[in-house]
């Protein structure tokens, strides 16, 4: 029903998800010339009675036209045109957030503060969905932003945080790892601390099960104060990864123990016979399972670093690589004198295929590199960064320190597979450093040895 109200009657409704009007200053010059254009629709205040406790009958809320209602009391205008419908709690708050999104996004802490409001209104994510037109896994993503803190949110999106960003956490199961994360969303920490919580998950997840599985096959626990090195191997080591089942696991005759060391577990049998006689409290060995245990957790750290990188270098902007172009003209230069090409690898995985089936190939049948580029690549210059990158790049380019079976763990400064150094090629693209990878880089991570080293980087 339309109809005009007096503006003192008609109020903003408490329940929209839209924090302020915005900057109205123009709207108010153009209603106070012309008057309200485009009706509001309202709905009487008895059927907000919920959220509008104070008001009377007669009163009425607005479910579209907050903008609108705003201008026309700062124009002065007694009264604005109106349509008075009917509506339920559910659908004021689902048309509050249709309508906004047509007209401008909402923030992400208006959109997750709108879907829990109708949620707690007795709404479901379907319902939610087929109302907003979003769909049921953004509904779900949205409500799991309403549940961390607003403060942090808040503070997040302040230091630059992204929608996909808050999206992310949702890889992340763990509420109160979830909210530790928002301590470093928006800067540059945040993708490394994001990879690592994922992936220790993951460990978790698979660790439990592959123990269990190990526990159904008769084996048990290593037993404390031996070196597991003294231990015969009884069995090919199990990787802690989603895919690995029973059939991966092979264990030898004589098999009594298991023990689980970064990522993988390893199967044991007796203690060698020359060692059952030993003290087994010695310094060296203290200290060869100390070098052992920060070898690995760097070996993993610098997975994760990798991992970073290559997803970085997949995704670099058309316009960061046109505007750096005589960069990727260096770096390609400088490896062609020193004689370096693409790693195999590095370039299937640049490209994101898995294994070489239906790649080209030269004539002795080896994946052709030039041919694979030429063939995915969007331009001269995109090519020229996947040969140049793919072929200063390894997995284990930038393990900047040397182990020892001796039981050494140092530093090494700049070990040097490339005369391109990888991570200032790619800042220039726009890549950020986290604290964690300066420090393996640099030498400073707590994992390292004091003193330093010498020998060939592992």
């Amino acid at each position: 029903m339309l109809q005009e109200i007096e503006t003192k009657r008609v109020f903003p409704h408490p329940g929209n998800p839209r924090e302020g009007v915005g900057d109205i200053g123009e709207l108010t010059e153009s209603i106070a010339a012309q008057g309200v254009l485009q009706n509001l629709t309202v709905v009487p205040a008895s059927a907000a009675s919920h959220l509008c406790p104070g008001l009377k009958d007669g009163d009425y809320v607005v479910v579209i036209g907050h903008r609108r209602l705003a201008a026309a009391k700062a124009a002065g205008l007694a009264s604005v045109p109106c349509s008075v419908v009917e509506m339920g709690p559910k659908e004021q708050v689902g048309t509050m957030l249709a309508e906004n999104l047509q007209r401008e996004d909402l923030t992400v802490i208006e959109q997750a503060r709108g879907f829990q409001m109708m949620i707690d209104l007795g709404g479901t994510v379907k319902g939610i969905a087929g109302q907003t037109g979003f769909s049921e896994k953004t509904v779900r993503r949205r409500i799991e932003i309403a549940k961390l803190p607003e403060g942090k949110v808040r503070k997040g999106m302040e230091a630059g945080a992204t929608l996909f960003d808050f999206m992310a956490l949702g890889q992340v199961k763990d509420p109160k790892t979830r909210e530790k994360l928002l301590d470093d969303i928006g800067t540059n920490n945040f993708t490394w601390e994001l990879e690592r919580a994922v992936r220790a998950e993951e460990v978790e997840r698979n660790q439990t099960r592959i123990e269990e599985m190990l526990k159904a096959r008769g084996l048990s626990p290593l037993p404390q104060g031996v070196p597991s090195w003294k231990y015969k191997n009884a069995g090919a080591p199990v990787l802690v990864k989603d895919s690995t089942s029973d059939a991966d696991v092979i264990i030898e005759e004589g098999a009594l123990y298991y023990s689980s060391v970064n990522s993988r577990f390893c199967i044991y049998g007796d203690i060698e016979d020359r060692y059952k006689t030993e003290a087994d409290t010695s310094a060296a060995d203290a200290a060869r399972a100390d070098a052992a245990g920060r070898n690995a957790a760097l070996g993993e750290i610098c997975s994760r670093m990798h991992a970073l990188r290559m997803e970085f270098a997949r995704n670099v902007p058309k316009r960061e690589l046109d505007r750096n172009k005589n960069e990727v003209f260096r770096a390609v230069l400088a490896l062609c004198c020193a004689g370096m090409s693409p790693q195999d690898d590095e370039a299937l995985g640049f490209f994101g295929i898995d294994g070489e089936d239906g790649c080209p190939k030269d004539e002795d049948g080896n994946l052709d590199i030039a041919a694979l580029v030429e063939s995915r690549q969007s331009g001269w210059v995109h090519g020229l960064f996947a040969i140049a990158y793919c072929a200063m790049e390894h997995k284990r380019y930038c393990w900047h320190y040397h182990y020892s079976y001796r039981g050494e763990l140092a530093y090494i400064e700049n070990p040097g597979r490339s005369p391109v150094a990888i991570y200032p090629f790619l800042e220039t693209f726009g890549y950020q450093m986290s604290d964690e990878e300066r420090m393996v880089v640099d030498g400073t991570h707590p994992l390292y040895t004091e003193g330093g080293g010498s020998g060939d980087g592992v």
